[in-house]
This record gives C-alpha cells, sequence and structure tokens, in this order.
C-alpha cells in the first residue's frame, strides 16, 4: 500500500489516462490516415500548404481531446 497519498494519486490519475489513451489512439491513428488519404484523392500534396493546415487542424483536435481526458482522469477524485 502507498504511503504517499499524493503519489498514490498520480498513479492512479496516469493509469486511467493510459488506459484511455490506449483506447483513443487506434482512432486518432485511423482519422489521420484517413484525412491523408482524402487529401490525396483530392490531390492535394503533402508539401503543401492545403495538406499542412489539415493536417495542423486535425492535431489541435486530437491535442484537445487529450487535454480533456487529461483534466478528467485527475477530476476522478
Amino acid at each position: 500500500l502507498q504511503s504517499d497519498p499524493q503519489a498514490f494519486r498520480s498513479n492512479i490519475e496516469q493509469t486511467l489516462f493510459n488506459r484511455q489513451l490506449g483506447l483513443l489512439q487506434p482512432e486518432f491513428t485511423q482519422q489521420r490516415e484517413a484525412l491523408e488519404q482524402n487529401l490525396a484523392d483530392r490531390g492535394i500534396p503533402i508539401t503543401s500548404q492545403g495538406f499542412n493546415d489539415a493536417v495542423n487542424r486535425l492535431e489541435t483536435q486530437q491535442g484537445e481531446q487529450l487535454s480533456r481526458l487529461a483534466q478528467q482522469s485527475a477530476r476522478v477524485w
């Protein structure tokens, strides 16, 4: 049993975060692959500004999801 309550809490928060991240990561990967395929199908080259803008939007959305996940993991207590 943990003698340090803060370390115990931190460990649980990290465990919850990692569990949820494991569930989200395949979806994040699928979203990225689908976006890249969609852009390629539309003839938008990987090196173009349009490609970079679309990928940046997706990465921002995914980053926001990860931030919410971290906040939710900390709110369990």
